[in-house]
Order: structure tokens, then C-alpha cells, then sequence
């Protein structure tokens, strides 16, 4: 009896190892979109990302690589412009192909195909519309609507044309030298996240020849939360003094072909977010704990992402101004020498001053 329990076992095992059944470790696949836009209503070009989810069997980064696999086979959309309730302006959006997408990236490259709307060319949104965005996909497999406020009253308050920075005491002995000047901006009444850069420009000569290059300091990355806002919407970022010279010392090399520097012009560039964008990037953060589901945001109805706006302001500041005053510089002459002689930057840089109020200086440009 145990011998013919054992052989029947086998039988079976045999019969079901004979059978072929092919699964998935797939779920059912769901066609969504996904829609990234942030307009700025200072542009007169607005551009959208829409793309598909998919899946299959295989290498996802296979997928990836085929244009194909995350495009939809129609976009219909359109963006309409709402101020107080009433539709102003219907702009239909038109696909293009961008030519020079990063190829080391995962997606297909260096062909992307993206969708825009635009006004004419010396117009703008009007900024204080509500956008609304409203998609048929695939005729009709899905549809897709979000609208978002423009953020707008952004300004960069000072500093202003004239007056200098101040970023170091004349001697520099500790870091309590380094001085800490603020930035002050109006953040307008619906940016709740603020991001400000630097943009250096120097001249670089080899010899008669100069090349204008440049780096971007990145001073800090705020919402509204964490600044002191007055009633009437002025805030203020502080330059951190030991900072700037810290950057300049890490992204410029010294050269023994560059025979001088000079500064050249600073770009105060800042930009202010909307809510939905704060939320946005929050969501998207790298997971840090050993949890590794985390929360999906979108302010969209039928798909996924944002579509949602920002807006930049820049304050250009060149060092002498053409034609204009002798003493109109971007750095004050303490902060100049601490550039051309300082501590961190060292004379090695080879910066010196070409402004005339510094001709009795050792750190002019001879």
C-alpha cells in the first residue's frame, strides 16, 4: 500500500510538471498620464511634459529607452485663461521636438517630444488669471484637467544699482569678518517658496585675450514659512560673506595660462513657487528611512503630477557701469580686497581691480 501512495504521488508530480503555465509578475496594466507644467507668466512660451506610465515584461530601463512605450497616439489640449470667472484668452496646445535631451539620462534621448502654448510675442498671461488645463488623450481613454493661480508681485528690492556689496571688514582675522548683508524682495501674494542664486561672471585674460566664464552660487532654498514677512509682503535672505569666497575659491582653478581676473557682474536671480509646488518637491524627496513607501502628490484630476506655476525675477549688477560713475562697483573696496587678497581666494586667483577708485591699492589691476 505505501509503495502504491508513493508511485501515485510521483504520477501526479509528473503530470502537473508536465503542464506549462505562464504567469506574470505584472499587474494588469492602467494607461495613466502624467503632466508636468510650471508657468511662468513673465514667458511668452509655456511648455508641457505628457507622457504615459507603462509596463511589460522585461527591463524597465528597456522600456524606457522606446519613445513609444510613454507616448500617448493623440493629444488633444487646451489651456484656458480665467480672470474673475470669465474666460479671457483659449490657447490650444501644439507638440514640438526638442534635439539636445541629456543622453546619460534613463529616458530616451537626445529626441524628447514635448507640447506648448504661447501668447503673442509682446504679450504676456495676465497675472492675475487662474489657468485651466484640460487634455483628451487617446480620443477619449483619458481625460485630464488641473488649474493653478500664477504667482506674480515678485521683486528684487536691493540691493540696488548703487550701492555696493559688503561682504568683509577690512581686516580679516576670524569669520566674524565676513559680514552678512541681506537681499530684500516683495514675495508678492502667492509665492509660498523661494529660491535665490547667484550667478558670478568674471573676465578671465590670457594675455590681450579675455573670456567672460561664470558659476552659480545657490545662497539658499526657502518657504514662506520661514521667513519674517511684513504686512506688506517685503522679506530679506542674508548672503552669507565667508560663503562667497568659499565659492569662488572651489569652482575657479588656478591657471598658469590666465594672466588677471576681474569681476565682470553679478545676477541676483529669484524665484518663487507656488504651494503646489512646495508640496510637490516635499513628496518627492529621497526616502532617508528604512520606510520606503512614501506619499503621491498631484494637483490633477484623471492623471499624475502638477501643473502649477512659479515665477523669476533677476537683478543684474555690473562692476562700473559704461559711460556712468567711476565709483558704481558690485563689491565694496574691503570686499574687493578680500577677492584679490583674501584668506580663502589667496592672491593666486589673480583677481585684481580695474575700478579707478582703487588705483592706489595693491590689489589694482596694473
Amino acid at each position: 500500500m505505501k509503495y502504491q501512495i508513493i508511485i501515485s504521488t510521483l504520477y501526479i508530480l509528473f503530470a502537473i510538471s508536465g503542464c506549462k503555465t505562464e504567469f506574470s509578475v505584472n499587474g494588469e496594466y492602467q494607461k495613466t498620464a502624467i503632466v508636468n507644467a510650471i508657468i511662468d507668466f513673465n514667458d511668452t512660451i509655456h511648455y508641457l511634459k505628457i507622457n504615459k506610465t507603462f509596463l511589460g515584461d522585461g527591463n524597465a530601463f528597456d522600456f524606457a529607452a522606446i519613445p513609444d512605450s510613454s507616448y500617448f497616439s493623440s493629444v488633444d489640449g487646451t489651456v484656458k485663461e480665467v480672470v474673475n470667472g470669465t474666460v479671457n484668452r483659449t490657447f490650444t496646445l501644439r507638440d514640438t521636438l526638442i534635439e539636445n535631451k541629456d543622453e546619460s539620462g534613463v529616458f530616451y534621448a537626445p529626441q524628447q517630444r514635448l507640447y506648448y502654448f504661447y501668447t503673442a510675442p509682446n504679450e504676456k498671461l495676465d497675472k492675475d488669471a487662474i489657468l485651466r488645463l484640460n487634455l483628451n488623450l487617446d480620443n477619449g481613454d483619458n481625460i485630464v484637467t488641473g488649474e493653478t493661480e500664477l504667482v506674480s508681485g515678485l521683486s528684487i528690492e536691493s540691493p540696488n544699482d548703487f550701492t555696493p556689496l559688503a561682504l568683509a571688514e577690512a581686516l580679516v582675522e576670524d569669520d566674524t569678518d565676513y559680514l552678512r548683508p541681506s537681499i530684500s524682495f516683495k514675495t508678492g501674494t502667492s509665492a509660498q517658496y523661494f529660491d535665490l542664486r547667484i550667478i558670478f561672471r568674471y573676465n578671465e585674460f590670457e594675455g590681450t585675450n579675455n573670456t567672460i566664464k561664470e558659476f552659480e552660487w545657490k545662497v539658499a532654498d526657502l518657504a514662506k514659512d520661514q521667513l519674517a514677512v511684513s504686512p506688506n509682503n517685503q522679506a530679506s535672505i542674508v548672503l552669507n560673506g565667508k560663503n562667497f569666497y568659499e565659492q569662488v575659491a572651489a569652482k575657479i582653478s588656478i591657471d598658469p595660462a590666465v594672466t588677471r581676473r576681474t569681476v565682470h557682474s553679478l545676477d541676483f536671480v529669484l524665484t518663487g513657487g507656488s504651494q503646489d509646488l512646495v508640496n510637490y518637491i516635499a513628496v518627492n524627496q529621497p526616502v532617508s528611512s528604512l520606510a520606503q513607501s512614501k506619499p503621491t502628490f498631484t494637483n490633477l484630476s484623471g492623471g499624475l503630477g502638477i501643473f502649477t506655476s512659479r515665477s523669476k525675477v533677476v537683478r543684474t549688477r555690473l562692476n562700473g557701469v559704461p559711460n556712468g560713475p567711476a565709483t558704481i562697483r558690485i563689491l565694496n573696496q574691503n570686499s574687493t580686497r578680500q577677492l584679490c587678497q583674501g584668506q580663502i581666494t589667496t592672491n593666486e586667483l589673480l583677481f585684481c581691480s580695474p575700478i579707478p577708485e582703487d588705483q592706489n591699492s595693491t590689489f589694482f589691476c596694473n
